[in-house]
């Protein structure tokens, strides 16, 4: 069901690895790559996942690219302030039409996928954390990757669900801040 291109499937892992890095940053070690690489691994993977399910439901197609420059930017700007920032824009997918013409709706729907699946792992990670404390970098990984995707900046996941319908991205963009608020404050 899910076929990634030999490109797509390095700029996914790669894109994984550097994220896990970043997140575990300044507290580069084995272990915390390790548990930040599970973390950032099924967050990621299952945000990108989503947006191909949901694209495929409309007879489209998803690529997902690797953006350099974000990495380099993300890597620069956590260093730079200890660790304490983070931005993660490793890169994008892209939607493309198959058969039809695809709506606004549709790209909405398709972009709002992949946020909406980390939200739900942030759920899922918070009743998981009783039984072991590790959930918690789950929950935490899964809020910030929501909340970052939700902002207005083109090509995140927010600019195309605020262009399509502004209440969907309110609800969606308040409850995955809410939620980070939540997960970092634990």
């Amino acid at each position: 069901m899910f076929e990634f291109s030999r490109i797509e499937a390095r700029d996914l892992i790669i894109s994984a690895l550097a994220l896990a890095i970043i997140f575990a940053y300044p507290h580069i070690s084995i272990y915390s790559i390790l548990i930040y690489m599970s973390s950032v691994s099924i967050g990621f993977l299952s945000h990108e996942l989503a947006h191909r399910t949901m694209a495929k439901r409309f007879g489209c197609h998803t690529n997902y690219k690797m953006w350099p420059k974000g990495l380099l930017i993300a890597f620069l700007l956590t260093v730079a302030s200890g660790g304490r920032f983070l931005f993660a824009a490793p890169g994008a997918v892209e939607i493309r039409p198959g058969y039809r013409r695809i709506s606004r709706t549709e790209i909405g729907l398709i972009s709002l996928a992949g946020p909406l699946t980390n939200l739900a792992l942030v759920f899922l990670f918070l009743i998981l954390i009783p039984i072991s404390p590790i959930f918690h970098y789950g929950a935490i990984v899964n809020a910030m990757l929501a909340t970052f995707n939700m902002l207005i900046i083109p090509p995140l996941d927010g600019a195309k669900i605020f262009s399509w319908n502004k209440k969907v991205w309110s609800l969606a963009f308040i409850t995955s801040l809410v939620l980070f608020m939540i997960t970092t404050s634990i």
